[in-house]
């Protein structure tokens, strides 16, 4: 079985800066992605012609809650998740309940 977030956990490994994330002030069209409390930006998100200004809003918003501290505890807390089921079914396939 492939993983499914392979990409993510190698992204990981690269070390990308910590969180959290927050926006910094909008400048019109695009909008910083910043480390708090450093000041440099992470990336720009920028609006473009045919995407509103809230869905830009919207998509930085999403950056930001998306940092790679609170990736990692999500995917900590899926494997555990995907191991404690497969105990589980395990127990399951040995009492002969079968799946």
């Amino acid at each position: 079985m492939t993983d499914r977030y392979e990409k993510i956990r190698e992204a990981l490994t690269m070390g990308p800066t910590p969180g959290p994330w927050e926006m910094s002030y909008d400048k019109g069209s695009t909008r910083d992605i910043v480390a708090s409390p450093d000041p440099l930006p992470i990336c720009m998100v920028r609006g473009v012609s045919y995407v509103g200004i809230e869905q830009y809003r919207a998509n930085a918003h999403f950056i930001a809650a998306c940092d790679p501290d609170t990736i990692r505890t999500l995917l900590e807390e899926r494997d555990a998740l995907a191991a404690e089921l497969e105990t589980i079914r395990a127990a399951r396939r040995g009492e002969g309940g079968g799946e």
